[in-house]
Parts: C-alpha cells; sequence; structure tokens
C-alpha cells in the first residue's frame, strides 16, 4: 500500500480506493470489443467521476506515484486550477451587471469583457466565461443576484 501519511485524513478512503480502481484497470483483460473503456467506465462510476476525469487521474498516478496528488481541497486532483479561487469583489460585480444591463444583442461576450476590463483596470475582473453564463440566464432576477448563484457554481 502507498504511504497516505500526507493525504488530508478527510480524503484518505477516497485517494485509497483511486489506487485501488487504477490497480483493477491496469490488470484487467478485456474479453470483448471495447471492454478496456466500458471497465473505465465502471470504475469511474464507482469512484464517481466520468470516464475523462478517471483517465486524467490515471495519468497522475502513473506519472506521479504521489497519493498526494490524487486529492486537492475539492477531493478531484486536476491538472490545473479551475474556477475562481477568490470571490469577485464588490466594485467588479457591480461593474459586470452594469455593462451585460446596458449591452444590445449586437454585443458578443468578448465585448462586454474588454469593457469590463477597460473599467476594471486595477481589479480582477470576472472571466469570459462568467459573463457569459450570467449574460444567457433566463429568469428575472436582477444581474447581481443571477451573478451570486453563477460565481457560486464557479467555485
Amino acid at each position: 500500500m502507498n504511504d497516505l501519511a500526507d493525504v488530508p485524513l478527510e480524503h484518505r478512503s477516497a485517494v485509497s480506493a483511486r489506487i485501488e480502481a487504477f490497480k483493477r484497470y491496469e490488470t484487467h483483460v478485456p474479453t470483448e470489443k471495447g471492454g478496456k473503456a466500458k471497465f473505465a467506465d465502471r470504475l469511474a462510476a464507482s469512484l464517481g467521476v466520468n470516464r475523462s476525469q478517471f483517465y486524467r487521474l490515471l495519468r497522475i498516478w502513473r506519472e506521479s506515484g504521489d497519493p498526494t496528488r490524487l486529492s486537492n481541497k475539492r477531493g478531484v486532483a486536476r491538472g490545473k486550477t479551475h474556477g475562481r479561487t477568490t470571490p469577485l469583489s464588490e466594485r467588479a460585480r457591480q461593474v459586470m451587471s452594469d455593462e451585460i444591463r446596458k449591452a444590445n444583442d449586437e454585443d458578443t461576450d468578448v465585448d462586454i469583457h474588454r469593457r469590463i476590463q477597460e473599467i476594471l483596470s486595477d481589479d480582477r475582473a470576472p472571466s469570459l466565461p462568467t459573463i457569459a453564463r450570467s449574460r444567457r440566464w433566463k429568469d428575472d432576477r436582477p444581474v447581481g443576484e443571477r451573478l451570486d448563484q453563477v460565481v457560486a457554481h464557479a467555485l
């Protein structure tokens, strides 16, 4: 068994299950066409990830052999940080809300993003995907309320 001493206690069982699944995958001998992929799907489902995530975690495990790389603060190892790690400032939220409200149908998300970046030159601007999601939200809530949910989802 690999040393899990450096893995956060709350992630040890998940990391251990991942390592065991990787061992099962490596020793699996397919008996039908596409059997290895189907087996990966079953193992991924048992770990609560999709096939793509399973293969990414397997690659990380093969390259490093380090159990700590199979866990992070979200419980799923990633090749790079995804999503916003710090919340948007109130100013950034307000500028985004105002610019989305002022936008017309000809404005693209990129146009809005550029305007927000120009206004927020000294502050972190929301990402283009955050702007796109907020702009396309289909309900009657004010943009600021929708943004709260979009940003919370990105974390």
